[in-house]
């Protein structure tokens, strides 16, 4: 199959829905003498900063020369960007061959058993399948995996694992302090025996002795990211500079929110390397700033500003808000804030969890526009927003992946002409 019929071939293969057991998944690797046994995954949970934390942990990996597979569970431009080795994608053709190996399989199975497993597959199983083939195929070191559902929960609780698991956060998206305490329940299946340590940027007590308890059962390490050993020391538009341990970082994005992500990473480097991993100082600092976050607070324009983030839910627009309330100084001073955003975002969670930009005198006039990136008038809704744009305001444009994706490229196609 080429490239596009495997790509069309997964979108057309129904979500997992409500089963969650990833019993295709786990039937294609018994009929394929379990290949993935072999291999070595830090597995990425929590309810946000998962995406942020594969990727600098990634970046600050392939510094300290392995070879790291990662897969993320979405992407902004290409589907291929889910899954990277060193940070580049797997090719187009390299992709076809190995989803036409899972393809085939599969589909033999809808001829002879329609009502199996395997014939049931859903679509983020193909994906596992066709990325641990690749991996497994280019001999990776060490595979990192952002797992964003509960049947990739399942999956990873699966898999192997090289004993490093990493909790990014269990806070609701949507503030429900109640619902926290049940993320967490879900995420305990990847906590199991063998598994050396977890580190898990956790808040609250409560979840903290749940979650110690846990690891106590297993005789788990847990290790919390030391919140009062961190001091931000400068921000710029394009940068951010901080302590953490009494070590000097900096990363090249200047959201507030990735701190937190950075810490977290930081503190999983030092429990790989006490796993016997040679990661140097050096290769920590210097990935952590390589580290290339696409659509989280990303500044693709100065003049005009135009800023994306592709925040959906309160928790993250919350976030999002608060890094661009940080970066005043350096970037807003007395600009007013124009919205583009997603019709399937309701305008009041913007506002709501953004008040603070907008209470403020300077940005009383902001505009409100809502586009849907499948619609025909939504490429002359984004060319007027930016052709209206004036010297005094900044294009803050905030929605799904894809969304954002769109608007980046429609935006690069404008700006060369700007």
């Amino acid at each position: 199959m080429i490239y596009q019929h495997t790509v069309n071939y997964i979108k057309n293969t129904p979500e997992y829905k409500k089963n969650t057991s990833a019993a295709g998944l786990k039937a294609y690797f018994d009929l394929n003498n379990n290949f993935q046994a072999n291999l070595k995954i830090v597995p990425i949970s929590g309810t946000v900063g998962k995406s942020c934390c594969a990727i600098m942990l990634t970046s600050i990996l392939r510094n300290a020369e392995y070879k790291v597979g990662r897969l993320l569970s979405s992407h902004v431009f290409d589907l291929r960007e889910r899954i990277t080795i060193n940070n580049q994608p797997i090719d187009h053709m390299k992709f076809a061959e190995c989803a036409t190996i899972v393809i085939k399989v599969v589909n033999k199975a809808k001829k002879t058993e329609p009502d199996s497993a395997l014939a049931n597959i859903s679509s983020q199983e193909l994906i596992f399948a066709i990325s641990l083939a690749y991996f497994v195929e280019c001999n990776c070191d060490l595979i990192i995996i952002d797992s964003g559902s509960p049947l990739d929960i399942n999956i990873l609780a699966a898999l192997p694992s090289c004993s490093v698991n990493i909790i990014t956060s269990i806070e609701d998206t949507n503030g429900d302090k109640t619902q926290t305490a049940k993320n967490l329940q879900s995420i305990l299946p990847v906590i199991r025996q063998g598994m050396n340590e977890i580190i898990c940027n956790i808040k609250q007590s409560d979840d903290f002795n749940m979650l110690s308890r846990s690891c106590a059962t297993i005789s788990c390490r847990l290790t919390i990211p030391a919140q009062a050993e961190l001091e931000v020391t400068k921000s710029s538009l394009n940068s951010l500079n901080f302590t953490y341990r009494s070590r000097q970082y900096r990363l090249s994005n200047s959201a507030y929110y990735n701190i937190n992500n950075a810490i977290t990473v930081i503190e999983a480097s030092y429990a790989l390397r006490r796993m016997g991993m040679k990661i140097r100082s050096a290769s920590i600092e210097n990935g952590l700033f390589e580290a290339r976050l696409s659509a989280k607070f990303d500044i693709i324009s100065v003049s005009p500003t135009i800023i994306v983030d592709c925040a959906t839910s309160p928790l993250k627009i919350a976030a999002m808000s608060d890094s661009l309330i940080k970066v005043k100084p350096s970037l807003i001073n007395d600009k007013c804030i124009k919205l583009l955003y997603s019709e399937e975002i309701p305008v009041d969670i913007i506002t709501k969890n953004s008040a603070v930009l907008f209470e403020d005198n300077n940005f009383i006039n902001h505009g409100e526009i809502p586009i849907n990136p499948d619609s025909p008038t939504f490429a002359l809704k984004l060319r007027n927003a930016l052709q209206e744009l004036q010297p005094d305001e900044i294009l803050l444009c905030i929605g799904k992946t894809e969304f954002i994706g769109v608007v980046i490229f429609e935006t690069n196609k404008l700006l060369n002409n700007f």
